[in-house]
């Protein structure tokens, strides 16, 4: 499968932001819940739907980066939610002391749907990083200005880093990449690196770079990169989520405060999924 020809760069609506504050909310997880009049669940962004070029431009890059590195094309997104910090979610918490493996994600697909959430598409996510002027890095349109955390492995509290912003107010890009979906547009001009089809037959990827430079995978907003469902999670591949704006139901929010609580407490996705798992079947049936 060859690239489809690059589009022009062009923005046709400007970047729309409304964040949702974290709030306590009433009532219990196993009832049916009242719907909020909110349109983004907690701790969340809404970003207005938009038609927008993102993705390298720099062919010395694109060439020394094969398969790892999202070629710039227009992406044609809907209206969204996401997550304005990365899990744990908010401005404080501590990140967790570990990353998840390709082998989880299914798990944590199906606890994030009992709450009325999900992963981001790739493309999602790549905007929320990048904006409407196709920034490479989150703080700087071409250069990386250092003012997100250096050190992905034990990284400060979420938020420490106040200038660690994107042109769409998301915070902590380019500390650990996130999991995500990977979507048509952004699969194609890469497919041709992966002759026998994309590792985990292509369901997810994960996006963006992280605070080291020397990455194999191109070290920007442009980054991409696989795993295979066998390896083991790596600590700097975490996680933010998305959601569709619409009502938001009381009971899931109050729920999945109680899944962050979990998730702090025990400080890893894999402790986190432990308890979660059990839950989320819970609230099934």
């Amino acid at each position: 499968m060859k690239p489809s020809s690059l589009l022009i760069p062009l923005a046709l609506s400007a970047c729309a932001t409304r964040q949702t504050d974290n709030f306590s909310v009433g009532g219990g997880g196993n009832g049916a819940g009242t719907t909020v009049d909110q349109r983004c669940p907690n701790g969340m962004t809404e970003l207005a739907g938009v038609q927008v070029a993102l993705g390298e431009t720099d062919q010395n890059t694109i060439d020394s980066y094969p398969g790892t590195v999202i070629v710039e094309q227009t992406y044609d997104l809907d209206d969204y939610c996401i997550a304005t910090y990365p899990l744990p979610g908010s401005k404080g918490q501590a990140w967790t002391q570990d990353g998840l493996s390709t082998g989880q994600l299914p798990a944590v697909e199906a606890v994030l749907a009992a709450h009325g959430r999900r992963l981001c598409s790739v493309g999602e996510l790549l905007y929320g990083a990048a904006g409407d002027n196709n920034w490479r890095h989150v703080d700087d349109k071409d250069d990386r200005q250092d003012s997100c955390d250096p050190d992905n492995q034990n990284p400060s509290q979420l938020g420490a880093f106040s200038l660690c912003v994107s042109p769409t107010g998301l915070h902590d890009y380019e500390v650990r990449s996130s999991w995500a979906l990977l979507d048509d547009l952004t699969a194609e001009p890469l497919a041709d690196s992966y002759p026998f089809g994309f590792p985990g037959d292509g369901r997810y990827a994960a996006y963006g770079d992280n605070s080291e430079t020397n990455t194999v995978y191109a070290p920007s907003n442009f980054g991409v990169h696989f795993h295979d469902p066998k390896e083991d999670a790596y600590v700097d591949d975490g996680l933010r989520i998305c959601a569709d704006p619409g009502g938001v139901n009381s009971a899931e929010e109050s729920d999945w405060t109680a899944q962050i609580t979990a998730l702090l407490n025990a400080k890893t996705f894999a402790g986190w999924l432990a308890e979660a798992g059990v839950n989320a079947g819970d609230t099934g049936g």
